[in-house]
């Protein structure tokens, strides 16, 4: 009786593929953040001011009146009616200060205002509900938001106000 004959294996062994996968993750993390793609605080401010305009508008639209918010570098407020008078600023929900400061995250942010309407449409100026300028595809407001050497900008829509 002839031994048995042992087949050589063929592929790689549980560990090696761990090993390779593992190396691959680590590579990729460090280029992607060298990048500088991989600022969460960056991003997550940036969704937060999303939800703080959606905020003022519908505090405008359910309020009946002009709400909107305003912003100089590295402060910005939700305001009735008028955004300069400090009587008129009003708390945003979740935030601790008002005006919400910005200097300690590192992230600045371009000058705005931005108002809204009963109707919950978006404007750059709004003295009356006859005299003001409403965002449109000529006069449109882009707010960039900047952190280091990354930025992300924020376009509000024309007549819906929304902000992709």
């Amino acid at each position: 009786m002839a031994p048995k004959r042992v087949r050589p294996c063929r592929g790689f062994t549980m560990i090696e593929v761990i090993v390779t996968v593992v190396l691959l993750g680590a590579i990729s993390a460090v280029i992607y953040a060298s990048q500088g793609l991989l600022d969460t605080d960056l991003a997550a401010r940036a969704g937060l001011l999303r939800n703080q305009i959606r905020y003022a508008q519908l505090r405008a639209m359910k309020g009946g009146g002009v709400y909107g918010l305003r912003c100089l570098g590295t402060d910005y407020w939700l305001f009735v009616t008028e955004p300069t008078t400090a009587s008129n600023r009003v708390a945003l929900p979740g935030e601790e200060t008002t005006p919400v400061h910005l200097a300690s995250t590192g992230v600045t942010l371009s000058e705005f205002t931005l108002y809204f309407d009963a109707a919950g449409q978006p404007y750059t100026a709004y003295t009356s509900s006859s005299s003001n300028t409403p965002v449109s595809a000529t006069n449109t407001l882009n707010i960039v938001m900047t952190k280091g050497s990354s930025s992300v900008t924020l376009s509000v829509t024309p007549e819906t106000g929304f902000v992709p």
